[in-house]
């Protein structure tokens, strides 16, 4: 009896012959699919992975160095400030002290000083005078140096409120320049009233009326 034809294979089923677990064909492509994108996505973790954090020690070192520094230097300020203070009182009033005792010098003392001896008396006063001009000159320069300062931090920090100006400050410096012209002022009028003191304490003495011998005892 001739062999009946197989019938044919359900749809879905394997063909003959081959694995009966290998996946389907577009299972595989799926698969090869997901694969590259898979490693994308780990890429893009790695590339937007965080940094490792610092060494918190090393951090906190730091803070406390900053904080240190602030500390100090604004103790630094505070003695600058309180020195430029006790600076302009003590010129103030050793320059003007300078000037009354000349006077007074003038006139209990060396009531008849030399002629030749007034030039020091006139640059004594002149240094000294000139002195407590400059000293009061530097407070208000002072003030406008302080303004100008401002203006310059307001520049950095709102530069587009700024006019565009330089960071000079040129009050700052003209202060300086007087401060220490002060100072030279009154040294230099010390100097001189020193000078005129000494030139006209022996022609003082030399000009002293000398006393009249008493005649037969009388006075």
């Amino acid at each position: 009896m001739p062999d009946e034809p197989a019938p044919p294979p359900p749809a879905g089923a394997p063909p003959p012959g081959g694995d009966q677990f290998s996946p389907p064909r577009k299972m595989i492509v799926k698969n090869q699919t997901l694969r590259p994108n898979s490693r994308h996505m780990s890429g893009n973790r790695t590339h937007h992975q965080s940094p490792a954090p610092s060494n918190p020690g090393a951090t906190e070192i730091q803070n406390n160095l900053n904080q240190a520094y602030q500390d100090e230097r604004k103790i630094l300020i505070e003695g600058e400030q309180t020195s430029s203070d006790q600076f302009d009182k003590q010129i103030l009033a050793l320059a003007s002290g300078a000037l009354g005792i000349s006077i007074v010098f003038l006139e209990k003392i060396a009531p008849h000083p030399g002629p030749a001896t007034f030039k020091y008396l006139y640059f004594a006063w002149g240094g000294l005078v000139f002195s407590l001009l400059s000293t009061l000159s530097s407070f208000l320069t002072s003030q406008h140096a302080y303004r100008r300062q401002i203006q310059i931090l307001e520049a950095k920090l709102f530069p587009q409120n700024s006019e565009g100006s330089d960071d000079a400050n040129h009050w700052a410096r003209a202060t300086r320049y007087l401060n220490w012209t002060s100072i030279l002022g009154f040294i230099f009028g010390i100097g001189m009233l020193v000078l005129f003191s000494i030139s006209n304490t022996g022609i003082s003495d030399q000009q002293k009326p000398a006393t009249k011998p008493a005649a037969n005892g009388i006075p």
